[in-house]
């Protein structure tokens, strides 16, 4: 949790292109969301944890457009710049792809 907390209020808030946080999508519940990028983002306690659900949520989310990404949690906060610009590195690349 204080990862969502950190990332939404140290970055995603005030971020240049709007994200929306805990956005429903479809069944899923997304922790961060860009229309804009059509990205979603998940914190994850650990990427191999919970697979096949994780495989099926990206595959829905993939089916309707959206790019589903997952940070580890500790990334937030061991590696938070790197984490930040990650997410400039999609955001960017994700709206030259859908606008251009």
């Amino acid at each position: 949790m204080k990862e969502e907390v950190k990332l939404w209020y140290s970055f995603l808030k005030n971020y240049s292109v709007p994200f929306n946080r805990f956005k429903i999508i479809d069944r899923y519940i997304a922790d961060f969301y860009c229309d804009k990028a059509r990205l979603a983002i998940e914190l994850c306690d650990d990427p191999d944890d919970e697979i096949a659900l994780k495989e099926a949520k990206k595959n829905l989310m993939e089916s309707m457009g959206v790019k589903l990404v997952f940070f580890k949690k500790s990334s937030v906060l061991e590696s938070f710049d790197n984490v930040c610009d990650a997410i400039d590195f999609l955001v960017e690349g994700r709206k030259k792809d859908l606008y251009c």
